[in-house]
């Protein structure tokens, strides 16, 4: 099972609470949390220890209980970041951690709202990443990676231009295993599947769209926003996955 924050989510969280809470305050919000059970270490060592060995308590539980404290702590320091009468230094840096994680800060609710209703984006990830290295595609896992990591930062431009990456260096590896062709561009991979049969209704036109889009808004700074990455993200991720589990 893949927990619902990622690893470097959890390194964010952990120097915002250590820099947004005092020592007395951090044993309130523990408690607050209901995360007194997962905590271990001294209770004299320093803040940042502190909140790093409850956060990998919970990332090493992982079960349903330990990633609804996970949540509730991450809205909670999400909420008092968002209350200051300057927004500290770590706040927009945990903002950006989280989108990759499937989530957003909704500040005039005051809460976690999912970025699309019932996909949690960190899992598809984790997953089309473990399905890429599994399949012998090492090179599209690392440029998927990379995009993973540039949108987390906020580097639109960067996520793009690896998602198209992850993209050439995966249908032709698919199509090349499938057909015994060597092929070199992605149309080609596209029109070899076609012919073989292995592509089904309209998916050729859907592959070859997404191919396209993946060379507007480029990899050039300053061409992309978040919501175009983050749509980006979302369909390389899905069709990517449905064709690598489905055609090798």
């Amino acid at each position: 099972m893949t927990f619902v924050l990622r690893e470097r989510t959890l390194g964010v969280l952990t120097r915002a609470m250590a820099a947004a809470f005092t020592h007395g305050e951090l044993g309130t919000l523990f408690m607050e949390a209901e995360a007194r059970r997962w905590i271990t270490g001294p209770a004299d060592a320093s803040r940042e220890k502190r909140a790093r060995w409850l956060l990998q308590a919970l990332h090493d539980d992982g079960s349903p209980e330990a990633e609804k404290v996970a949540l509730d702590l991450l809205q909670r320091v999400l909420a008092k970041g968002g209350s200051a009468w300057r927004a500290p230094e770590w706040m927009a840096e945990l903002e950006n951690a989280i989108e990759a994680d499937g989530l957003e800060w909704d500040p005039e609710e005051g809460h976690l709202v999912p970025t699309v209703p019932g996909l949690a984006l960190s899992a598809e990830v984790s997953a089309l990443e473990r399905l890429l290295i599994d399949k012998g595609l090492a090179t599209a896992a690392g440029h998927y990676r990379q995009a993973v990591e540039s949108f987390s930062d906020g580097n639109w431009a960067a996520a793009n231009g690896q998602l198209r990456s992850s993209i050439e260096a995966t249908l032709p590896d698919i199509a090349h295993q499938l057909t015994g062709k060597k092929i070199n561009s992605v149309p080609s991979a596209v029109d070899a599947l076609r012919a073989a049969g292995h592509l089904l209704k309209g998916e050729e036109e859907f592959a070859k769209g997404l191919w396209a889009l993946s060379h507007s808004s480029g990899s050039h700074p300053g061409l992309s926003d978040e919501d175009e990455s983050r749509f980006r993200l979302l369909a390389v991720t899905g069709y990517l996955r449905y064709a690598v589990e489905r055609l090798l």
